[in-house]
């Protein structure tokens, strides 16, 4: 008993030595960096507008056009790096794939010198799939491990990210950020108490603060501030699920392409790519997150083209 008890356990330990652990070289995958010799300002790593871009491979520079063309950016220029001994000088930033390979030159030269490298975890890959040839999609790794020959890199996240990559299968990633909510303030109280009107969104008990469950008053969690006057830390907003596809604002829209896009599927409303989602039902569609649709090569939506990508 004692020995197969023996036997079980170095099998397990072998098994978490050759198998299970983390193993990057040779997996015939490149992974996309953010590459500086200067420390990032902001959080957002796919900010390049207005920038100098280097890049190594045409992967890399297909890659950059993606990022521009899915959030509707545009970098200053667009350098070219040497692939054996890489500068960073000319450049505000690089953009590269690297194949995690102790034996590839351009791993080594990266390796050597003293960068910042930072990940694209929060970017939203249906964006940039858009406009690449090759399907990327997330792959969690562990920075340390990756890059754990080198003695010179700066490393800005020791935990395990998500890290673009190579591959032919598409991510779903929906990403959340901050927006203002209308606040609207009564200004006249008689008139105010002379048309008050119950809101429907109050009196119906599937209504919820969507971000913030503590919140259970809508005015509260629509606001922007909290009721000592800050800017709320986490955002929300005042919603429900949506219960059939009719109540979802972009079904039905279609008319060419994707006609059942759109709906409503697990509570939730299917937003085009491009439409930041707020909450179950309510989107944020200007600007930068405007909708994407087909017919056209930028995939942008007008008169003519009016089919939503889903």
């Amino acid at each position: 008993m004692i020995y197969a008890l023996f036997i079980i356990i170095i099998l397990i330990i072998l098994y978490f030595i050759f198998i299970k652990k983390e193993h990057y070289e040779n997996d015939n995958k490149y992974y996309f960096f953010y590459i500086s010799k200067n420390q990032l300002q902001g959080n957002c790593t796919h900010s390049l507008n207005d920038k100098k871009i280097g890049y190594i491979s045409d992967i890399d520079k297909k890659f950059i056009r993606s990022i521009e063309n899915g959030y509707r950016i545009k970098a200053r220029e667009l350098i070219k790096l040497n692939p054996i001994v890489p500068s960073f000088n000319s450049v505000d930033f690089a953009v590269i794939s690297i194949k995690n390979d102790i034996d590839t030159t351009l791993f080594k030269a990266i390796s050597d010198k003293n960068l910042f490298i930072y990940t694209f975890d929060t970017i939203e890959l249906k964006r940039i799939n858009l406009f690449m040839d090759s399907e990327i999609k997330f792959n969690k790794i562990n920075l340390k491990k990756f890059w754990k020959f080198n003695n010179n890199l700066i490393i800005k996240y020791n935990h395990s990210v998500d890290v673009p990559v190579v591959e032919n299968n598409k991510a779903d990633v929906s990403v959340v950020e901050n927006n203002k909510a209308d606040v609207q303030i009564v200004k006249n109280k008689e008139e105010f108490i002379t048309r008050l009107k119950r809101d429907p969104e109050i009196e119906d008990p599937e209504y919820h603060c969507y971000g913030n469950d503590k919140l259970l008053n809508k005015k509260l969690c629509n606001a922007e501030l909290d009721p000592f006057g800050n800017k709320k830390k986490k955002f929300s907003i005042w919603d429900r699920p949506c219960k059939k596809d009719e109540e979802c604002d972009f079904y039905g829209k279609n008319k060419k392409y994707q006609i059942d896009g759109g709906k409503c599927i697990n509570k939730y409303c299917e937003l085009p790519i491009g439409v930041r989602r707020l909450s179950y039902r309510k989107y944020d569609d200007k600007g930068i997150n405007a909708p994407f649709c087909h017919g056209n090569e930028k995939k942008e939506c007008n008169d003519k083209y009016k089919d939503y990508i889903f």
